[in-house]
This record gives structure tokens, C-alpha cells and sequence, in this order.
């Protein structure tokens, strides 16, 4: 077989621009010229689209498959080559006049140029200088902006578009040695402006007007000057690569253990070329989003992360060479894109590159692929502010030789412009206060859990790239408003003639402040309303929810402090701990009880604190919530920041608004310490050992916990410790906790396990949505956990693993990290009504003493603004006909495979993201009711949704049937954690520290009742909206009119009576039943039934004669009525 391609691939490259082409090149004409052609000739023959696909398998059957792989996967650069400006365009005076001249490596020469610049094109550009470098040479660069122009147009304006503008900026180099982009800096900036003054061309003109341009020629001028011209391969010398001082400067930005960017500057080791830096990027240079630095010593685009252990040798790749290492930054996708589909669409010709870290000469990949570099620029810029940053490497030479800058201006002056327009992708906007229309800064844009977000400037504004016509639904989110949500928004596209993106228009919000939120979203609705203020007002009930709890909460917790001296700087052992709980009872003896919950392998007892405005009482519809620290024993941050939790509310309880709705609205456990025996064998300074770790059995505690799949080798025999929090969780109706631990810094949350024993694989819980969001509720409200970033208390042997340890958002699926067995968090979701995550508090497991305040500012806001989660969903309460409560009734959630169940008084918590549910409430002896529940959005308080069960058949929810004989399996399930778990309150007895905890349910119940009978019926709810005493009518009714009258009605059409005969003319088959094949009757004249049944008798004469055989079709025949 002769087999060949025909191909236009000798016209693919063209070693320079055709002068005569138009210089916007269709990217649709070139891509229909390369391999991929719609047509393959094979012998001589063109086939048809689908033959050439069947012939492209014989292709690859039989010819080389070597150089058929070669001819596809021909890097983009040699495949989709393209052009903006031609040769003769890209060559201007301003250009060309830079290019005579050189290299500029000296202040004098630099300013000659750039003075120039600004007093030829005045209205255009200005020079600004951010700094000194470490002697003293300024750090200088250019702003083009249009909005200059509009200004002196416009002197008397109050006001100009300059704020409203988003920026891109390019910097020449942050190694001195790498001097290309130095001069391709400044030959950028005498291009652009030569083209937008003299309206040379539209798409300059376009960018300009929408974007301000910054451009550095380098942060390190030292360094520059020291560097020698045509050394390609200084990094054996580092001539010039260093400041002055022999610093990276690309290695200084090492600010993982800061907070935000202004505690970075009042670092006083920084170097002065990088504190200019970041100095400048959060005040003259704030509206740039998108930053490339220019490199060279290798031909490739890097983008976030740059730090990793592993190295390119330890990584895969696709055919398009995307980075497949798990250190890539979460916008992956979006750099990808700028890499490919932007950058090398317009290389001039291939780079044939010898120094490329891959054997394709186009590589796209994270930094960390080079090589894992700390403290590096462009990771500071991903995480520390709006921008979305990349290194582009122009060539293997770091210093190329004076006479080749033309060539190489050429070769990559398409391809930096493409970049710049890349400002004008994705989605822009503004958000701003509904009630006032005033900008909102720092509010919140995502577009998934995965992704990274970004926030508002000064003015409200934002910029979100996404790749063109990629679909998104946005979050947007801010302290005091209700979030608001916007489905299936697109970005930019690109024109496929020109190649030019289409800018979309600003898309704008408004968000509601919580305190004027809409009625229909506070507590009550439906039927349940009218009696749920009457309700709450009963003493055993909780309060109801204050908008303390909803409003300004961040503004409250700013204000919120110790009201009497407290030290930060020590740890307490157990004898203190219990001394510190038992005074902080005494102190507030109104609002808390100290009990035990059981005692430690040594005798210990593990105290809990609660807080309440009724202490040792569940309140009617009040939730629970519970923290557990020092599970292992040398994990201590979590056991003194309970300590502190405590003092901070109850020394606020009745003078902050936030606290006292919180303590008035929820029943709150602290248990500091499970594991105080550990405790005793842990050393202060330990980083990461497993000194104290165990229990006094040597037990891990969080392994000791009955699994879901099975038993191990360490939950064999349930610990002391272990099961005094089983008895705990099943005695109280806890809604809402976590585990407090420490060894890194993440929010974890279900499941840990997974049947394979894989680590990696993410085994998500039927709750995952809503445990992502209570993870992230927790990362995004510390200090730093929410960069994603490793802890900045980063110590021990394993100290490079932990660099390396990353996490999107702060958070982890439990499995996706690592898998472990016996867990407490899986094992409280799958037998107890709590929703539970562990959070992993920072690296250094037994912190020094001095440096405990810190973990105290970073955890106070989002230990309090996670337990505010109880108050999201529903809740409400489930009684019978007689409004008597029904306790352990089972709330299903369609479309969630997760149950939870009322109390011993029959009220129920369920948690819930925004939306709408179906939910079903059901109990053995009683029908099932269903209710339609709209959840409100983001910040709004949880809805108050009862149920009323009629006695009779258990039936299920719309779409379930049981199987025959009784409930289903999932049932039985339920039916039998329900009989195991009690809802009672525990009794503790006997010590000083131990108020009298005995239950006074049945009073409660009584009260209760007194309630629900003094409303009556109009509590009862269901889906069926009935009062209990219409209950059993409903179902007699629904026989009727379902079953018997349907039946009825059937009976009197088909049966008709004259001397006892049927009529077949009644039934419409009189025409069918006498008229033969040939009669010639038109279809058209009779109805659908009729002709169907006249083409089953067609078709049944056809196979078997006039009368054909016994088929279904002669059923349909009089005749054969007739027979019978």
C-alpha cells in the first residue's frame, strides 16, 4: 500500500514574515493549510471526511509510526504559526532607533532612552521610578496609559477612567544577567507608542484604551551592569545574576509566614530592591492583574508554583506538553492557555531550542518542573494579590550578543503583544452596596472550590481570566451581605479570522446587606409561621436568632477582646487546665457547667466546658456544638485555644452583641483535651515526633474509632478515652464540631477511608458540597490558611515534604490527602447527627511558649465565624396527630444519602447549602410527609420547617418504593442507629467542678405540649397540607378519584348495553373492523388511534392472511371480539 499525507507542512514555516501578506493572517486560513486537513489522499484518491478517518486508521496500522506520531504532534509553534504585525511594521524609527544603540546597561544610557520616550509621546507615557536598588541606581519603568491623554484633555474633570483600568505589566528581568528582556522592555514601549500615536494600528489602539501598560526594564540594575554581553552561561559565574549584596533576588520573597502584604513591608531583612517591589505593587501599581517577568536560559513558560520537591525528570506529559505535577497552581488551565494558545500562536519561526527542558520546543509547565525555587516572585504575586503572573524565557542564551537583538525583537515581538491583549479575556465587573451603591472592597469572587479567588479593589472592581467561552458560575461573597450567585456566565472569545479578542461588557452587582434581608428568608414559613413565635417565647426554648448572628460580623469580631488580662505566652498542664475550667464555671456560673464525659487509661478526667444561657438543659430548637482538642497528646495549639475561646465568651456574654446572640441561641462544648495522658509525655519545642502522640495504651486515638470498613489492628479494642466520646455523641444532639489537631494547616473534612486503601483518591462523603463549604468557612477566615500555602512554622527533618505540602483553598478532602482508618470524623458522620471536620492548626505540633499569641490571632475569627455554621439549613419540629413530639423520626433529603433524626422532644437540625430540597420525614407506625424547602441564600438564618405524621403505613418519599414485604435495607439501616442512639442528657454527679446535670426532659416535653396544644392544629404541616383531622379522610379520597372513578369511567366507555351487545361503532373501530386494505379510506380521515390500529391489521394480514395468526394486533379486531 503507497501511503502517504498530503500535507502543506514545507508552508507551515515561513523564516520570516511575507511582506506582501496581510499582517492580520487568518489563524483559521493557516490552520486549514497544517496536518490536521480534512482530506487525506490515499492512492491518489480523496475520500470523504469519513473515509479518511477509516483510511487514517490503516495509517496507523501500517505506515512508521514514529514519524506519523512526529507529523502530529509537531509542537503548536511549527503546527499554528501566525502573525499580528509584519516585519516592516514591527520595524519602526522608534525601534530601530533602540536596537542601534544596544544594550542601555547604565543609568545614563537607560534615561536618554526612556526620556525620550516621554517627551516625544508626552500625552502617552510617563516614567515613574520605584525604588533604589542596594546601590543606590533607581528601579525605573514606564506606564503607557491612554487615560494621561484624557486628563489633559480633560484638566477640569472631577474624575477619570485611570482608576477603572486594569493593568498588565511586563518586567525585562529580575536577574541581571538575563538582559534580553531588558532591551525587549524598552522596544515594546517604543512600539506600542509609536503605533497608538499614529493610529498605525487598531488593535494598539484598542488595548491601550483598555489597559494600562507597565513596563520595568529590571528590578536589578547592579546586577545588569555587572553582567557581561554574549555570556550565555553566566550561572557559572552568576555574573550579574545577584544584587549587590550576593542576593536572588528571585529567592527574597519568602513571605509564607506573613498574614498580608503590609506586615511583609515592615520586614527589615528584605532586600530594597524587593521591599521597592512590593511596595510599589500595593500602591501605584494596584490595578495590574496580569505580570510576566521576561527570562532567558531556557526557551519555555513557567507559571505558580515554583516550589516542589520533585523534579522534571519525575513528571509526565500529554502530547500538547501540559503540566501534568501536582504542584501546579489551580488556574492551570488559564496559564496553559496564555502558554499555547497566545504565546506560541505567534513565534515567528521554530525555536529549534538545544536548552529547552523538554524535547518539544513549546513547554508550558509549573515553575517547580525547573526546579523548586523558594521565595521566588511569581509565587508571591499568585498569593499575595489579585494578579495572575508567568515567566516567559526567550532564549538560551541568558546575554545574547548586541547584534542579534533585531532577530530577536522579530521573533518575539507577536508573541509579547498576544500576551498583553490576554488582559482583555475573562470576566470584568464591579460589585457595590445595594441599599447605597457604594463600591465594596475585598469582596469575594470564585468560580468553583478548586479555583483561586479574587476580591474587589478600592473602587469595587474586579478582573477574572478565563479562557475563552469557558462557562463559570460565580460566587461572590462579603462580610455583611448575602452572597449572590450568577450561572453559566462565558468569557471573552476570540475571532477566528483575526484572531482579536472580543472584550465582553462589565458585568455588575449589587449585594443586599444582611440587615435589610427579605422576610421570606428569616425564620419562619408557611403554615409553620404563626405558631413559631409563639413557640420561642417558651422557656425552654431557645431565643430566637438575633441579627447579631447574620450582620457586620466581621466588624464584631474586630471589636471583640479579653475584657481582663490574659496570657497568651504560656501552656497550662493538666492541673492548671482543670483549675483555669473550674474558676471560669465559678466566674459565670448562669451561663456554664462543668461535667466529665469519662476518664483517660491514667484517671484523668476529660472536662468539658459548656456555655449556655441555660446551662445543663437542651433547649426546644436550640442546636449544639462542640470543639474537641488535644486528641494527641503533643498537638496542643487546639487545647489552649479552647481555653481561650471560653474566657473570650463568657467575658462578653451580655456586652457583645455577636457573643451574647451566640451563647443565646446555641448550647456550646468545649472539650480541651482528649488525650490528657499524652499530654504528660509531650515536650514543649517538639516539632513533629510522636512523643505523647498516643495514649497512655500507646492507642492513636484517631485510629481507635469503629470503621465502615472494619476492623484494624488499632480499633480492635475501644480505648477509655475513645469511648467516652461515642457514649458523649450519642447522649448529646450535637449539630455541628470539629477536632482540633496539629502537623499541618488545613481544614479536612469526609471521608478519610476509601475501599481501595488508596492515598489521593478523593472519597467524597453524601454531604461533600456542604463540607466544602464548612472547611472553607474555617480556611477563609484564617489569617493564612486559606493561600493554600504551606504553615509558616515549618521545622523538623521533613521539612522539604512540608514545603512542598499544598492544599486549593485551605482545604482537604480527608482521603484525597492521605487515608487512614478508624478516624473520628468519619466515624460521627456516619452514626451520629453531627457534621464534623478536623482542622490542622500549623506545622509545629508542641509550639515554644512565646510564639502561642500568633496561632491565637489566626484562629480567634474562624473558630467563632465556623461555629455561626449551626445556624444554616433547616430545623423545626416533628410531632404526631395530637401534637405530641416524636423523637428519632429520620429527615431524608432527596438526592442525599445521609439522614439525620429529631430528639427525645422532637425538634431536628439539618444543615444545608442554599437551595431548593425535597425533604421527607418519616417514623415506623406513621405516614410519611413531605415538604418542597427553599434554603435561603449565604448569610441568612437557618428556616423553620415542622412536620405533623399521621399514624398508619410508613410510606416513602415520591420516586422510592419499598420491596415487597416491608422496609428497605437502607431503612432497616436507619431503623436500627436509631434504637442504639439516645437522645437523653447525661447525669453527672458527685464532683465540685460537676453542676447537677440530671435531664428534666419530661418537664420540658410537658412544656412543650402545653404549646403545641394550646396552637391546636395549625402546626400540623405536611406535604399534603391537611389538618390531623382530615388525615384519614385524604387517603380515602385519593382511592376514589385515583382508582375507583377512573375505573368507572372506563367501564362506561367500553361497555355499552342494547340486548346485552357491545357497539363496536362506539369504540371507534367500526370503520376498522369492516373496511378491508382496498377500501381506499384516507388515513388522513380518521384519528391516531384509528390508523394506528388499521396499520396493525395491514401488517398482520400481510404475514399471515386475511385473519392472520393469534397476535396482539387481532385484539384490536371486532371480529375477533366476536370469536371469543
Amino acid at each position: 500500500m503507497n501511503c502517504h499525507l498530503e500535507s502543506a507542512g514545507e508552508n507551515i514555516i515561513d523564516k520570516g514574515y511575507d511582506e506582501s501578506s496581510s499582517r492580520r493572517s487568518s489563524r483559521h486560513n493557516i490552520r486549514s493549510n497544517v496536518i490536521y486537513s480534512n482530506n487525506i489522499v490515499i492512492n491518489g484518491r480523496r475520500n470523504s471526511i469519513f473515509h479518511s478517518i477509516v483510511s487514517l486508521v490503516f495509517i496507523f496500522m501500517i505506515c512508521d509510526q514514529k514519524s506519523i506520531h512526529t507529523s502530529f504532534a509537531t509542537d503548536t509553534t511549527q503546527q499554528q504559526v501566525s502573525h499580528i504585525f509584519t516585519v516592516n511594521q514591527l520595524r519602526t524609527l522608534d525601534v530601530m532607533t533602540l536596537i542601534n544603540e544596544g544594550y542601555h546597561k547604565d543609568n545614563q544610557t537607560l534615561s536618554v532612552s526612556i526620556n525620550r520616550l516621554v517627551d516625544k509621546y508626552p500625552k502617552l507615557v510617563e516614567s515613574f521610578s520605584i525604588g533604589d536598588s542596594a546601590l543606590g541606581r533607581p528601579i525605573v519603568g514606564l506606564k503607557i496609559s491612554s487615560s494621561k491623554q484624557k486628563q489633559a484633555a480633560q484638566v477640569t474633570a472631577k474624575a477619570t477612567s485611570q482608576d477603572s483600568k486594569p493593568g498588565v505589566a511586563i518586567m525585562g528581568g529580575i536577574h541581571g544577567d538575563h538582559a534580553l528582556g531588558h532591551e525587549m522592555v524598552l522596544h515594546l514601549a517604543a512600539f506600542l507608542l509609536e503605533m497608538y500615536a499614529s493610529d498605525g494600528d487598531l488593535r494598539v489602539t484598542k488595548l491601550i484604551n483598555y489597559a494600562d501598560i507597565f513596563l520595568i526594564p529590571t528590578l536589578n540594575p547592579d546586577g545588569f551592569e555587572l553582567a557581561t554581553e554574549g555570556d550565555c552561561n553566566s550561572a557559572k559565574k552568576r555574573s550579574g545574576r545577584t544584587n549587590a549584596r550576593d542576593v536572588d533576588l528571585d529567592q527574597d520573597f519568602k513571605f509564607h509566614n506573613y498574614n498580608d502584604i503590609s506586615s511583609v513591608l515592615a520586614i527589615n531583612s528584605l532586600q530594597p530592591e524587593t521591599k521597592a517591589f512590593v511596595n510599589w505593587i500595593v500602591t501605584s501599581g494596584k490595578s495590574v492583574q496580569l505580570f510576566a517577568t521576561l527570562r532567558t536560559g531556557y526557551t519555555a513558560i513557567t507559571y505558580p508554583y515554583d516550589e516542589a520537591l520533585d523534579q522534571i525528570t519525575e513528571h509526565t506529559y500529554g502530547l500538547i506538553h501540559a503540566s501534568t505535577s501536582p504542584n501546579a497552581a489551580p488556574d492551570k488551565e488559564l496559564f496553559e492557555y496564555l502558554g499555547h494558545h497566545i504565546f506560541y500562536q505567534y513565534q515567528a519561526e521554530p525555536l529549534n531550542s538545544t536548552c529547552n527542558p523538554l524535547s518539544s520546543n513549546v513547554t508550558v509547565m509549573d515553575g517547580a518542573q525547573l526546579g523548586s525555587s523558594y521565595g521566588t516572585l511569581t509565587d508571591f504575586l499568585y498569593r499575595f494579590t489579585n494578579i495572575f503572573p508567568v515567566n516567559i524565557h526567550l532564549d538560551c542564551c541568558k546575554y545574547p550578543p548586541g547584534k542579534s537583538l533585531e532577530s530577536k525583537w522579530l521573533q518575539h515581538a507577536n508573541s509579547i503583544f498576544a500576551f498583553l491583549e490576554s488582559i482583555e479575556l475573562g470576566i470584568r465587573g464591579t460589585v457595590v452596596d445595594r441599599s447605597n451603591s457604594k463600591p465594596l472592597q475585598g469582596a469575594r469572587i470564585s468560580i468553583g472550590h478548586d479555583q483561586r479567588n479574587v476580591t474587589t479593589d478600592t473602587n469595587g472592581k474586579f478582573w477574572r481570566p478565563i479562557t475563552p467561552k469557558q462557562s463559570i458560575n460565580l460566587l461572590l461573597e462579603a462580610d455583611g451581605y448575602q452572597s449572590l450567585t450568577r450561572s453559566n456566565l462565558t468569557g471573552s472569545s476570540l475571532d477566528d479570522v483575526t484572531g482579536e479578542i472580543n472584550i465582553l461588557s462589565p458585568v455588575n452587582f449589587k449585594l443586599v446587606p444582611l440587615s435589610s434581608q427579605n422576610k421570606e428568608d428569616a425564620i419562619t414559613s408557611g403554615e409553620a409561621g404563626e405558631i413559631s413565635n409563639q413557640i420561642d417565647k417558651g422557656s425552654t426554648s431557645a431565643k430566637l436568632k438575633p441579627d447579631s448572628l447574620y450582620v457586620n460580623v466581621d466588624k464584631q469580631l474586630a471589636k471583640l477582646d479579653f475584657k481582663t488580662p490574659t496570657n497568651l505566652h504560656s501552656h497550662h498542664n493538666n492541673s492548671e487546665l482543670e483549675t483555669i475550667l473550674v474558676n471560669l464555671q465559678k466566674q459565670y456560673p448562669k451561663i456554664s457547667r462543668l461535667y466529665s464525659i469519662g476518664e483517660s487509661v491514667n484517671g484523668r478526667k476529660l472536662l468539658v466546658l459548656e456555655i449556655s444561657d441555660q446551662p445543663g438543659v437542651h433547649q426546644l430548637m436550640k442546636p449544639e456544638f462542640r470543639y474537641i482538642g488535644n486528641m494527641h497528646g503533643n498537638e496542643v495549639v487546639g487545647r489552649e485555644l479552647l481555653l481561650h475561646l471560653a474566657k473570650l465568651l463568657l467575658e462578653n456574654y451580655g456586652t457583645n452583641e455577636l457573643v451574647t446572640g451566640l451563647i443565646n441561641s446555641t448550647r456550646i462544648h468545649l472539650l480541651p483535651s482528649m488525650n490528657p495522658d499524652g499530654y504528660e509525655n509531650s515536650v514543649e519545642g517538639d516539632c513533629e515526633s510522636e512523643k505523647g502522640r498516643a495514649n497512655a495504651n500507646g492507642v492513636d486515638l484517631n485510629r481507635n474509632f469503629p470503621d465502615r470498613f472494619g476492623l484494624t489492628k488499632e480499633n480492635g479494642a475501644t480505648q477509655p478515652e475513645v469511648g467516652a466520646i461515642m457514649r458523649w455523641s450519642h447522649e448529646y444532639p450535637f449539630v455541628l464540631g470539629a477536632n482540633l489537631h496539629g502537623g499541618s494547616l488545613v481544614a479536612n473534612y469526609p471521608f478519610d477511608g476509601n475501599g481501595k486503601k488508596e492515598n489521593g483518591l478523593y472519597t467524597a462523603a453524601p454531604d461533600n458540597e456542604l463540607f466544602i463549604h464548612l472547611a472553607k468557612t474555617y480556611s477563609s477566615n484564617h489569617r493564612t490558611m486559606y493561600k493554600g500555602e504551606h504553615c509558616y512554622d515549618i521545622c523538623g527533618p521533613d521539612k522539604a515534604s512540608l514545603l512542598n505540602e499544598r492544599f486549593s483553598d485551605g482545604i482537604t478532602n480527608g482521603a484525597s490527602w492521605y487515608v487512614l482508618y478508624g478516624g473520628i470524623q468519619d466515624w460521627v458522620y456516619l452514626n451520629t447527627d453531627c457534621f464534623s471536620i478536623t482542622v490542622e492548626l500549623g506545622c509545629k505540633k508542641y509550639p515554644l511558649a512565646k510564639d502561642m499569641p500568633r496561632y491565637w490571632a489566626d484562629n480567634k475569627k474562624p473558630l467563632i465565624k465556623y461555629m455561626l455554621e449551626i445556624h444554616k439549613g433547616i430545623y423545626g419540629l416533628v410531632t404526631d396527630q395530637n401534637n405530641q413530639p416524636i423523637a428519632n423520626a429520620t429527615i431524608h433529603v432527596k438526592s442525599i444519602e445521609h439522614d439525620t433524626h429529631s430528639t427525645e422532644m422532637g425538634d431536628y437540625w439539618r444543615l444545608l447549602l442554599p437551595g431548593e430540597y425535597l425533604v421527607s420525614v418519616s417514623k415506623n407506625g406513621y405516614r410519611t410527609a413531605h415538604r418542597q424547602v427553599t434554603v435561603g441564600k449565604y448569610g441568612s438564618p437557618a428556616k423553620r420547617v415542622d412536620f405533623s405524621l399521621s399514624s398508619g403505613p410508613k410510606d416513602l418519599p415520591p420516586g422510592e418504593m419499598l420491596p415487597a414485604g416491608g422496609d428497605s435495607e437502607s431503612n432497616q439501616k436507619n431503623l436500627a442507629i436509631n434504637n442504639n442512639k439516645q437522645s437523653t442528657i447525661s447525669t453527672a454527679t458527685g464532683q465540685n467542678y460537676e453542676a447537677n446535670s440530671k435531664n428534666t426532659t419530661s418537664n420540658q416535653i410537658s412544656t412543650a405540649e402545653s404549646h403545641l396544644q394550646h396552637n391546636g392544629t395549625t402546626l400540623t404541616v405536611d406535604g399534603s397540607r391537611l389538618l390531623p383531622e382530615t388525615q384519614d379522610t385524604k387517603y380515602l379520597l385519593a382511592l376514589c378519584f385515583i382508582i375507583v372513578l377512573p375505573g368507572i369511567m372506563l367501564l362506561v366507555y367500553l361497555y355499552g348495553s342494547s340486548n346485552g351487545k357491545r357497539y363496536s361503532s362506539k369504540l371507534g373501530f367500526y370503520k376498522l373492523a369492516n373496511t378491508t386494505p382496498d377500501d381506499g379510506i384516507d388515513d388522513d380521515d380518521d384519528d391516531e388511534a384509528t390508523r394506528f390500529m388499521r396499520r396493525s391489521a395491514k401488517a398482520n394480514r400481510a404475514a399471515g392472511g386475511e385473519h392472520g395468526s393469534d397476535s396482539e394486533d387481532e385484539l384490536y379486531s371486532v371480529d375477533t371480539w366476536n370469536r371469543n
